[in-house]
């Protein structure tokens, strides 16, 4: 399977700042970019943080790990 393995990570759209969208595989190697990611949007408070799976092609249980330390630390 093909890996986005770009260096810069995962990152909010300009016209989009409360959306990050990822794509390809979510796993042990990409989860720091994304847990980095969703942390400096959480930081900027948005009133709504989406993030859009629609294009991610596997994620493993640190994938979900990212996501789910991401969402308890919104609810906190």
């Amino acid at each position: 399977m093909k890996k986005d393995t770009s260096p810069s990570g995962p990152t909010p759209r300009p016209d989009r700042s409360n959306v990050l969208p990822l794509k390809g595989e979510i796993d042990l190697h990409v989860s720091p970019a994304v847990t980095a990611s969703l942390n400096a949007m959480i930081d900027n408070k948005p009133e709504r943080l989406v993030v859009d799976l629609s294009e991610v092609t596997y994620i493993d249980s640190a994938g979900l790990a990212a996501l789910i330390a991401a969402m308890q630390r919104v609810e906190a």
